[in-house]
């Protein structure tokens, strides 16, 4: 199966990396990653005590070609892309089938191919302030009077939801009226984004048995999103979304009884709660280096 290499930009713009009409990744290396071990010295060695990872910089070039107007128009769009990200402090995607890095372009180096002039390099650097690649598994679950299937459950709610679609249930199936069954195939614990559709008195379900609860009501046409991702202080990680965009953080309504950002297992857990709501919850697998694949066969 053949898959490409993207960039997708804060703004919305996608570059194709493995294209040959006008910019195309030339080298790079995105299979390379160490952990450094913490460790607690002992007369005879030491103890390992955890393993960290500092954020990760790929070198990457680039060619352009065309006509050397074409080119100059290329490499100027491109840098204004990866420059809106900065300027914004917004990270851009590293994709790589189906798994992605979130950075920044910190550096560019632009100058002609020394054999002939139908070519410009751009030698670039990306820089992965969370070094992990990700690959997003999402599971809808929709009220017990809406049709699985049917998107009817985001009309009126602000555009600003991240998911405008379904996914095909490969990982998910009902065990019946409040339960749904949940597989990941990973070795580790796992992130997520939880999506709460109102209207809703409050929220409360179970994830692989952990109780997530925030004692805040929700109306028609508004939703909640906790997110466990460690990119923004706990106190930005939960909030909803009213129906004119206006953000209410809410996080201080959580119950402090049982963690609200607690990473979900791998493998076989059921979600559970009243199906009075929908929900859509994102996992987020996080991996050291993406998948290999095949770019060409």
């Amino acid at each position: 199966m053949s898959y490409n290499v993207f960039y997708e930009c804060s703004n919305g713009e996608r570059f194709e990396l493995l294209k040959f009409d006008g910019l195309r990744l030339k080298d790079a290396c995105f299979h390379d990653f160490s952990w450094t071990p913490a460790y607690t010295e002992r007369s005879f060695g030491g103890i390992i005590t955890e393993f960290t990872r500092e954020p990760k910089q790929y070198d990457m070039t680039f060619y352009f070609n065309g006509s050397l107007k074409s080119r100059k128009d290329k490499i100027e769009h491109f840098h204004f892309c990866t420059e809106w990200d900065i300027a914004h402090m917004q990270p851009g995607k590293l994709i790589w089938g189906d798994d992605y890095a979130l950075g920044f372009f910190t550096a560019h180096k632009t100058e002609p191919v020394e054999t002939g002039n139908e070519y410009t390099q751009n030698t670039a650097t990306f820089t992965n302030f969370y070094p992990a690649w990700i690959e997003e598994k999402v599971i809808t679950i929709h009220p017990n009077e809406q049709i699985p299937g049917q998107l009817d459950i985001y009309k009126g709610y602000p555009e600003e939801r991240t998911v405008p679609f379904s996914y095909p249930y490969e990982y998910s199936y009902s065990l019946g009226e409040n339960a749904t069954y949940v597989q990941i195939d990973h070795y580790s614990t796992n992130n997520f984004k939880l999506i709460v559709y109102g209207p809703a008195q409050d929220v409360e379900l179970t994830i692989a048995g952990h109780l997530y609860k925030v004692n805040y009501p929700l109306l028609s046409n508004q939703y909640m999103v906790i997110d466990s991702r460690p990119t923004t202080e706990p106190e930005e990680r939960c909030y909803i979304i009213k129906a004119d965009g206006e953000k209410i953080n809410t996080f201080d309504y959580r119950d402090p009884a049982s963690s609200i950002f607690e990473p979900i297992p791998p493998g076989n857990f059921v979600i559970n709660y009243p199906r009075e709501y929908g929900i859509e919850l994102t996992i987020f697998v996080e991996r050291s280096e993406p998948r290999c694949m095949s770019l060409y066969s």
